[in-house]
């Protein structure tokens, strides 16, 4: 068996083997695939994983599981551990010291069990991600109206420029997880008319920016705002894209929210106190 590096290029070749919602992120800068092919150069198998920290100067170089993959007509043939043979080499060559994964564990039993075979540590607990409708937005305090000002509004409504430098200044001052490749995305990878910026002295001092997957999947990917007067910033704009979210979405659309730290946890808890998390299994194995 051999493998191939997924592309934007060749894609469309190995779509089957790939989830139509993290199709979008192969050709990202931290985001790498593959694919194995058997000796008949037939696809047999998948793996999309997510590089961390990879230019961080304090913490060791990471990986995020996003997706395993193996061909139901071809399980148990030894598919899936030249999958798993082929990462753990793509792993070292990157220098990635963790790896980690959260699946539901609902379905996903047999995964698990997979994942263990090849020295993962398996634990059960609620997930870090959290499922919105818009009808749970209409009845949260978040729901206050803000107007669109000078000082607040849709990214939509201000210059890339301003946009760009905000994300920049907003990336290099947080202290949080965020997408790495942030400040590298085009625009239209946010939902322009949700994304809401913060603005003082003609300067983007906050942002809340949202990516939208389909029709109907929302999923907030930066909150941040700047001192002075931050944590008025961050409420201001919570609200005004609940406001433009509750004008503009469908009904049964769905925020996907992922808890990635207790700052995001404590926020959502206090939005929304009776969601949770399903069950997941989440695991790490130290390469």
């Amino acid at each position: 068996m051999n493998a191939l590096t997924l592309e934007k290029e060749n894609l469309g070749e190995f779509e089957s083997l790939i989830p139509e919602k993290l199709a979008e992120n192969i050709g990202r800068e931290y985001y790498r695939a593959f694919i194995v092919l058997d000796e008949d150069q037939t696809p047999v198998a998948s793996c999309i994983y997510k590089l961390m920290y990879l230019e961080s100067a304090d913490r060791d170089t990471e990986a995020r599981l996003e997706s395993i993959f193996v061909d139901m007509d071809h399980r148990g043939i030894g598919c899936g551990r030249a999958l798993m043979e082929e990462l753990k080499e793509r792993l070292d060559k990157e220098g990635v010291k963790i790896t980690r994964f959260e699946i539901p564990k609902e379905g996903n039993e047999d995964t698990a069990d997979f994942l263990r075979k090849f020295g993962f540590v398996l634990e059960e607990k609620e997930s870090d991600r959290i499922h919105v409708t818009i009808e749970d937005l209409s009845k949260s305090p978040a729901c206050k109206k803000i107007r669109k000002s000078d000082i607040i509004g849709e990214i939509e409504s201000i210059p890339l420029r301003k946009v760009k430098a905000g994300i920049m200044n907003c990336v290099f001052s947080s202290r949080r997880e965020v997408e790495e490749d942030l400040p590298n995305l085009p625009l239209f990878w946010h939902q322009v008319q949700l994304s809401a910026y913060t603005m003082k002295d003609n300067k983007v001092t906050g942002l809340f920016l949202i990516h939208q997957r389909g029709e109907k999947e929302f999923e907030p990917i930066l909150l941040f705002a700047l001192e002075p007067g931050a944590r008025k910033d961050l409420l201001n704009m919570i609200r005004f894209t609940a406001g433009r979210a509750l004008e503009l979405c469908p009904k049964d659309a769905d925020i996907v929210i992922n808890r990635k730290d207790d700052s995001i946890r404590n926020l959502t808890n206090a939005l929304f106190p009776a969601i949770k998390g399903g069950k997941a299994y989440s695991g790490k194995r130290e390469e």
